[in-house]
């Protein structure tokens, strides 16, 4: 149970991904928590939109047919070039020779709606590029198997407001908030059965402030401080399958001092 908690959170800097953008530029944390606490989002993912497909575009006068491929044959890519300058619409494949992304360029630059796939065919992002080649506006993100696996938006390139994430399955997993492509704020992860299975905060990208994370199967739990996102301070980890309590001292460097172990019957 232990290694199970240090597992959790070593693998808490990988919550990210969402669905909608906080409306004020100059949002609060504290009251996105409260809001957070006072109602859940939904556990299932959205039902997903007919897919938009990118629209080819002709080749603009003058632009010379260019192609690559791999070692065995294959196609790796397919476009045009003014000037040796990526421009009209580019495909990129696989090796196994399904599309692996799909979208216009303008002078080098990936431009307006692509669509990236995995090797099996089915989608794994989608989203929009501004004029400058920058991911612009809201993105999804897709599994292996299809299953939508997270949604949330860009600004200039950068994440920017709330990301949610889903399980393959479809129930939602973790939900974190971004601001100029850095975690700030509150992070949640849960369970398939709307438990949290984390929570804490971030600020400039770095676990800070109480963090607590929660075993689903029997109530276990973690519980300290972060603080430029090292473990510090006292943390308690409360075990009730083993039915122990451990207390880690940690120094601010984030090295534990010590471990003392208290059982009860």
């Amino acid at each position: 149970m232990r290694n199970k908690f240090f597992l959790l959170v070593f693998l808490l800097p990988l919550c990210a991904l969402g669905s909608e953008v906080p409306t004020r530029a100059d949002f609060d944390p504290a009251s996105l928590l409260e809001k957070a606490e006072a109602k859940k989002p939904p556990m299932k993912a959205p039902a997903q939109e007919p897919m938009r497909m990118p629209k080819p575009v002709a080749p603009p006068e003058g632009a010379e047919e260019v192609s690559a491929n791999y070692p065995n044959g294959n196609l790796l890519v397919h476009g045009f070039t003014i000037k040796d300058k990526k421009v009209g619409y580019w495909y990129f494949f696989h090796p196994n020779t399904r599309i692996k992304a799909e979208g216009e360029m303008k002078n080098d630059l990936r431009v307006g709606f692509w669509v990236y796939y995995h090797e099996n065919g089915k989608r794994s992002s989608e989203g929009e590029f501004d004029e400058a080649g920058k991911a612009s506006g809201e993105w999804k993100r897709y599994h292996v198997n299809g299953v939508l696996a997270g949604t949330g938006s860009y600004r200039d390139g950068k994440e920017e407001g709330l990301w949610t994430q889903y399980n393959t399955n479809g129930y939602l997993a973790a939900t974190t908030i971004y601001r100029g492509g850095r975690q700030e704020g509150v992070c949640y992860m849960y369970a398939p059965d709307g438990s949290v299975i984390s929570k804490g905060n971030y600020e400039k990208g770095e676990r800070c402030g109480i963090w607590e994370l929660h075993d689903p199967e029997n109530g276990s739990e973690l519980k300290g401080e972060m603080k430029g996102g090292l473990r510090v301070g006292e943390w308690e980890m409360k075990d009730n399958a083993n039915k122990l309590t451990v207390r880690f001292q940690y120094d601010e460097k984030g090295q534990m001092k010590s471990a003392v172990t208290n059982r009860w019957e």
